[in-house]
C-alpha cells in the first residue's frame, strides 16, 4: 500500500540490480522508508543476487520481487509507481523508460548516454560511481515529491510508434 520505486527489466547483471539494492540498504540503515520492486525475469549469472533477495530481512515489508510479471501486473505496478528507478550500465534503447512514460511516471536513471537520449530533461539521472550517488538521488526525489518540486515530466517524452522507429532507422 505504501509508494514504491520500480524497477523493470530481465535481472542481470547490466542492469543492476544490486547496486540499486545496496542504495537502498543503506537509506533504509539511515531510516528512511522507501519500498522498491523489481518486476522481471529471473535472467542469468545472478543467482547470489537472487538468493540475497529471497533471504532478506526486507522481503515482503520494503523490498518485492515480481519474477515473470504478466502483462497486465506490470501495468499496474507502472501505474501505482512512485517512480521509474533504471540504473543500467549498458542498454540498446530502454524501453521501461517509454513505458513509464506512457504512465506519467518519474524516471530517475543512471547516467549514460542512451538514457539522455531517449529522456532528455524529462528524467533525473545519477552516476554509477557509488551506491551513494543513487540514495541521495531517491532521497532528494522523495524530499522534492513531498515538497511538490518535481519538475521533469516523463509524459513530455515523445513516444514513438513501431512503424515511426522502423521508418526513422532507415532514413538513418
Amino acid at each position: 500500500g505504501k509508494p514504491y520505486f520500480l524497477m523493470v527489466g530481465t535481472v542481470e547483471v547490466r542492469k543492476n540490480h544490486l547496486f540499486v539494492l545496496n542504495a537502498f540498504e543503506k537509506l533504509w540503515a539511515e531510516g528512511v522508508d522507501a519500498v522498491l520492486c523489481i518486476a522481471g525475469r529471473i535472467g542469468w549469472k545472478v543467482e547470489p543476487f537472487v538468493e540475497k533477495l529471497r533471504n532478506h530481512p526486507e522481503r515482503d515489508k520494503r523490498l518485492f520481487l515480481f519474477n515473470g510479471p504478466s502483462d497486465e501486473v506490470l501495468a499496474g505496478l507502472y501505474r501505482n509507481a512512485r517512480c521509474l528507478i533504471f540504473a543500467s550500465k549498458d542498454e540498446g534503447f530502454g524501453l521501461p523508460i517509454v513505458e513509464a512514460a506512457h504512465y506519467g511516471v518519474p524516471l530517475l536513471l543512471s547516467n549514460i548516454p542512451i538514457f539522455h537520449e531517449v529522456a532528455g530533461d524529462n528524467a533525473r539521472f545519477f552516476s554509477l560511481e557509488d551506491t551513494r550517488c543513487l540514495a541521495d538521488a531517491v532521497s532528494r526525489f522523495i524530499d522534492d515529491e513531498s515538497e511538490g518540486t518535481i519538475g521533469e515530466n516523463s509524459g513530455d517524452i515523445p513516444i514513438r510508434s513501431w512503424r515511426e522507429s522502423a521508418v526513422g532507422l532507415l532514413d538513418g
